[in-house]
């Protein structure tokens, strides 16, 4: 009788919990809600947080405004496309200016710098990041590097030169 007992509390035992075929699945990973508010914050709206374009970069150089003709360069070193962009940041090392274009970091640019009253001035880098920033404009940081003197180079200059003597 002793084998009958143990099967009938056995019986009685899984009833009590109720067994279903789920049992075997894994937990949840549901999460509860964060709880509610005080009853003093109520009325308030928390402040949305800051999206990833939202937060400044720190400033590493000193400001720098002024209007750019950039060009990337091809494998063979090569100035293929010209577009405009504005100045940001400059220090001894990079600069960073602000266009409508992305930039590969990893990529040269050939950059000419229209001061007031003056011929452009050559610059040349490396990117090292480009970033979405917003209102369709990317932010590009480039490591200054030694300007080539390459004839490709020269020649995108004076044609850079030659369009500003004629009025853009």
């Amino acid at each position: 009788m002793g084998m009958r007992e143990s099967k009938h509390e056995m019986s009685a035992m899984d009833s009590d919990q109720g067994v279903s075929f789920l049992d075997d699945e894994p937990a949840s990973p549901w999460v509860p809600p964060p709880p509610a508010p005080e009853a003093g914050e109520r009325g308030r709206v928390a402040a949305p947080k800051p999206t990833p374009f939202a937060t400044p970069k720190p400033r590493k150089g000193h400001r720098f405004e002024a209007e750019l003709d950039v060009a990337e360069l091809d494998d063979r070193g090569r100035p293929v496309s010209t577009w405009g962009a504005r100045g940001r940041e400059l220090d001894r090392s990079g600069l960073v200016f602000m266009s409508r274009r992305m930039c590969y970091p990893g990529r040269h640019v050939l950059l000419a710098v229209h001061l007031i009253d003056s011929s452009p001035v050559p610059l040349f880098g490396k990117v090292t990041a480009c970033e979405y920033e917003g209102d369709g404009l990317c932010r590009v940081e480039i490591e200054l590097l030694e300007v080539p003197e390459e004839r490709p180079i020269r020649e995108w200059l004076d044609t850079i030169v030659r369009r500003l003597s004629t009025g853009r």
